[in-house]
């Protein structure tokens, strides 16, 4: 919805007036804006703590430091995926938390990229496990009328933010280390 209504206005004043480009500035700053705000109450929801509305919108403070987070990391990703796209893959799995990272940690462009490449050593299976999933949901989401994504997409938020507090905080648990239900009393009789 944030990118909606500035693109609705943008094509009713013309689309190629200065006012137009203003209003497209606009809702491009505020969804980026509400992303870092959504980031935020993902990450309390993860921690079990109070959300408001007023959070969605509480982040813009890092907006120019997630920008160049945003900017760097898409080059880095672009950089591996000319390089026989093997590499781009694995630079957008280990680098795939800066978001959460530079939320959570407050943390500036670089210190926000590094942070996700400490946290996701030894993880990128299952991040990339996870990360076709979400993009499965994702379009299974925007396959229902688009309006499944409304879903879809705070789902995987989530799931990306609970993930990013096992890492950060450890690491993903082992298979060994879940707790598993008790097994069912032997039924067989002597």
């Amino acid at each position: 919805a944030a990118s909606f209504v500035p693109q609705y206005l943008v094509g009713q004043l013309g689309g190629a007036s200065a006012l137009g480009f203003a209003v497209w500035i606009a809702g491009w700053v505020l969804q980026l804006g509400v992303v870092l705000g959504f980031t935020r109450i993902t990450l309390r929801l993860v921690d079990g703590q109070p959300v408001t509305l007023g959070l969605l919108v509480g982040e813009f403070s890092l907006f120019f430091r997630y920008l160049g987070a945003s900017l760097l990391y898409g080059l880095i990703v672009l950089g591996g995926l000319l390089l026989f796209i093997v590499p781009g893959i694995m630079w957008a799995l280990r680098f795939s938390l800066y978001q959460y990272a530079l939320v959570d940690g407050n943390l500036g462009v670089v210190a926000s990229l590094k942070a996700s490449a400490a946290y996701t050593r030894g993880a990128r299976w299952q991040l990339l496990i996870l990360g076709v999933l979400c993009g499965i949901l994702n379009m299974l989401g925007f396959l229902v009328f688009g309006v499944g994504i409304l879903i879809s997409l705070p789902v995987t938020m989530l799931a990306m933010a609970t993930v990013y507090r096992m890492l950060s905080s450890g690491g993903l648990p082992t298979p060994s280390a879940l707790p598993l239900p008790p097994l069912p009393p032997n039924q067989v009789q002597a």
